[in-house]
């Protein structure tokens, strides 16, 4: 057995705010900020755990065109440098304006 000095949280809190979802809720569609310009592996998850797509880049800002998607919650989960991370957002349906 291995044990890491140090707290691993620390670690996740940091590795977490390295990317960022917006606008959050959203209509049509996310953009995903990151902090660093690494490779990086993006899932999409329903609120279900079912997967969506998955996508690899390395670019800092991706965005997400959610249009198809029925209105709920997601989950982007986020593997960069062997670390994982998940961030929720939900999706609504366009108001109808009624002029």
């Amino acid at each position: 057995h291995h044990r890491i000095q140090g707290s691993s949280f620390s670690v996740l809190e940091d590795f977490s705010s390295a990317f960022s979802i917006y606008p959050n809720p959203t209509t049509s569609a996310v953009h995903i900020q990151f902090s660093a310009q690494d490779e990086k592996i993006i899932s999409l998850f329903t609120n279900e755990g079912r997967l969506i797509k998955i996508h690899t880049t390395s670019k800092q800002l991706i965005p997400l065109n959610l249009i198809d998607l029925p209105k709920g919650f997601y989950h982007i989960q986020v593997k960069q440098n062997g670390e994982f991370s998940i961030k929720k957002f939900a999706k609504y349906d366009v108001p109808i304006s009624i002029s």
